[in-house]
C-alpha cells in the first residue's frame, strides 16, 4: 500500500471531523443565545416533550446548560 496516501487521507479525515465540530460548537452557542434549538444534532440540547393539539412534540430547549 502507499502509506503516503493512507497517511493524507487520514489527515484530511480528521480535518473535515475538526471542522464540523467547530461549526457544531458554533451553531450552539448562537442556538443559546437565541434560547432556542431545531435539533438535537446541531446543539446538545434537553428534550421536553411538550403537548400540542396534534399529540406530544420533541421539543428541544438549551436549558440544561447555560
Amino acid at each position: 500500500t502507499n502509506t503516503r496516501r493512507t497517511k493524507v487521507k487520514k489527515a484530511k479525515k480528521i480535518k473535515v471531523a475538526t471542522e464540523r465540530k467547530k461549526r457544531r460548537a458554533q451553531i450552539a452557542k448562537m442556538m443559546q443565545k437565541a434560547k432556542v434549538v431545531r435539533t438535537a444534532k446541531k446543539a446538545l440540547a434537553t428534550v421536553e416533550h411538550k403537548k400540542t393539539p396534534k399529540g406530544v412534540r420533541k421539543i428541544y430547549t438549551t436549558d440544561s446548560h447555560d
